[in-house]
């Protein structure tokens, strides 16, 4: 669930980051952009240590899903 948000965000500022006008708002949303990758790792290592049977049980309220 996470990570799906992690790179749910990571999309949002690759699509928003182009259109955005301002050039400081712009240049925001890319240093945001490359946060989400660092994210994304971060989680990617803690599931490396996370046994099977709990990182794949199904949450009902995951938020990204929807």
């Amino acid at each position: 669930m996470a990570f799906r948000a992690e790179k749910k965000a990571w999309v949002f500022f690759v699509e928003a980051a182009p259109r955005v006008r301002d050039a400081g708002v712009r240049k925001l949303f890319t240093e945001l952009r490359d946060e989400e990758l660092g994210h994304q790792q971060l989680v990617l290592a803690e599931m490396e240590h996370t046994p099977p049977d709990l990182a794949s049980t199904a949450v009902a309220d995951d938020p990204v899903a929807r």
